[in-house]
């Protein structure tokens, strides 16, 4: 009965905390979390910690992996030699040789034991391998779709690229094509918008729809449907869904988000220009990214700081940031929700748009907010 109650109590703790937003901060080579008052919500005191993914975060202790939630408690005790975060309910673990996956309360998933070197569950579906082809299947272990393409991608806002033989296509969560495996190249698909190569020549694929673009020869960025960062030649330009021209091909380099201020580099210096192709801010910075939901745009004159629309310094130029987080992957630059991480005097921490330190501590290293 004891253990039933503290199995329950775990539970209901997860459940509780599961909307609580905590980052990973690390200090002389041991981590913990803060939450968004800055006051440490869980301790300094694991080896190795991840970032909480639906409720619960991969923490190591020892030599072994498990899962904790917000309030520092196992969920699931440490005893894999690998583990990945949770995702649609479940998360791949490793012990000795056998890959497995396990539901947040750590039971083993029988069912979809066989599939367990695949892709992690996204959207309730995860991608399986038999016999060199990549299939679906669901969390009861159905197959969604057969195994058919030779190489796939992670989902992404419910899509994925797959490649059938040399060719590459989308298909959805179901496994439905939405773009035929007929290109060379793909990229991701956002608002029913991809881009593709077919042969030597560049398309916008709009719902459906197939839009040449006869003069580039590279896309550059595509983060978002209404501002796709393209090539041609030596010169970088924008283009929205509709394969018309935002920015003409003339400039080094340039940075969107989908704000009507775009970050350009010309002359090999940074300044804004809008999409009436105008310049707003001129062009001074050595670097610069657009304007977030702050109001405010992150440049760099030797340091990194933060400018208004007007062009007004707001924090002075004392600060590094960077685009990669501790495991490689891309993440946001600037504010978000009212804070921005950023490198101070070989420390890290969080500011706010005044330029305070979150709670008035910097840490050796600090990851974003997640839940």
């Amino acid at each position: 009965m004891k253990a039933f109650s503290s199995g329950i109590c775990c539970f209901l703790l997860t459940v509780f905390s599961y909307g609580q937003e905590l980052a990973v901060v690390k200090m002389r080579n041991i981590t913990g979390y803060i939450s968004k008052d800055g006051n440490y919500q869980i301790e300094p005191k694991f080896i190795n910690a991840h970032s909480f993914a639906e409720g619960l975060a991969v923490v190591k202790e020892g030599n072994k992996f498990g899962y904790i939630n917000a309030q520092g408690k196992w969920v699931v005790q440490p005893m894999f030699d690998e583990a990945r975060s949770f995702s649609s309910g479940m998360a791949a673990v490793k012990t000795k040789k056998e890959w497995y996956f396990i539901d947040q309360t750590g039971k083993k998933q029988e069912q979809i034991y066989a599939y367990a070197k695949a892709f992690d569950f996204v959207n309730n579906v995860a991608f399986y391998r038999t016999d060199g082809f990549y299939g679906l299947i669901n969390k009861e272990g159905e197959v969604v779709m057969k195994p058919m393409f030779n190489a796939v991608r992670q989902f992404e806002n419910g899509y994925s690229k797959v490649r059938d033989g040399k060719l590459w296509g989308i298909i959805d969560t179901n496994g439905k094509l939405v773009v035929e495996a007929i290109y060379n190249e793909i990229g991701s698909y956002i608002d029913g918008v991809t881009w593709a190569k077919k042969d030597n020549y560049f398309v916008l694929i709009n719902n459906g729809e197939v839009i040449q673009l006869p003069h580039v020869t590279q896309i550059v960025a595509f983060n978002n449907s209404k501002q796709i960062i393209v090539k041609s030649g030596h010169y970088v330009g924008v283009v929205n869904s509709k394969g018309q021209e935002v920015l003409p091909f003339k400039y080094q380099n340039v940075h969107v988000n989908g704000s009507e201020l775009m970050a350009v580099k010309k002359d090999k210096v940074w300044g804004f220009m809008n999409e009436r192709q105008q310049v707003v801010i001129d062009f001074m910075y050595e670097d610069a990214f657009p304007f977030d939901d702050s109001g405010l745009a992150a440049a760099k004159i030797d340091k990194w700081g933060f400018i208004n629309r007007k062009g007004e310094m707001v924090l002075s130029f004392n600060y590094d940031i960077t685009i990669v987080n501790n495991e490689g992957r891309k993440q946001n630059v600037g504010f978000i929700d009212g804070l921005a991480r950023v490198k101070k005097d070989n420390k890290w921490g969080f500011i706010d748009a005044k330029g305070n330190a979150l709670g008035n501590r910097w840490y050796d290293n600090i990851e974003l907010f997640s839940k």
